[in-house]
């Protein structure tokens, strides 16, 4: 995957394009996009695409949403993450690695705590590199802050997501695998 160009993350024009990567349980999955259905769905300037974990079924998540699944600016894809991520702005996660990949690409990371399951988040030891909501009310507070970001302040986030990805994915060396075996 290669990361975008600067001029390719124009959120000025035309819909915002969020992304929602599921865990691979069903009840966090369900939770996650109840509340971005809630917070965007049927809500004008906002694409919701829906891309389940690839051993969960589009279809049980589907039935537990009920009418919330089929508002008009939300769809359940199965297109692979790499496709994905590159043409979207946002990214809702929880429980899952993609969040290093939407780093890698420039894509603002936003941890959907859950409020009935343990929270593990891939990124909390670095904070300040994505945003957390707990409620369809926090999700637009910081979807707002998101688009409210200036070129400048934007740009240095970027550069951080990259410096945090490198250091995440740093090389195997000898030193690193003994701190595991130790």
């Amino acid at each position: 995957i290669q990361p975008r160009n600067e001029s390719d993350f124009d959120i000025e024009t035309g819909n915002i394009r969020i992304l929602i990567a599921t865990a691979i349980g069903l009840g966090d999955s369900v939770e996650l996009v109840e509340k971005a259905s809630q917070a965007f769905g049927g809500v004008s300037g906002y694409d919701i695409i829906v891309k389940c974990h690839p051993t969960l079924k589009i279809e049980d998540v589907v039935a537990h949403l009920g009418e919330l699944a089929e508002r008009d600016n939300i769809s359940f894809v199965t297109t692979p993450i790499a496709e994905l991520l590159p043409s979207v702005h946002i990214l809702l996660y929880t429980h899952t690695a993609v969040c290093y990949e939407a780093l890698h690409l420039g894509v603002m990371p936003v941890y959907v705590r859950a409020e009935n399951f343990l929270n593990l988040d891939k990124l909390d030891a670095v904070p300040e590199i994505r945003w957390i909501a707990t409620t369809p009310e926090d999700l637009r507070r910081v979807v707002k802050e998101i688009l409210g970001m200036s070129k400048e302040k934007r740009r240095a986030w970027e550069k951080r997501a990259k410096q945090t990805v490198r250091s995440a994915l740093a090389p195997l060396t000898a030193r690193s695998v003994d701190a595991f075996l130790m």
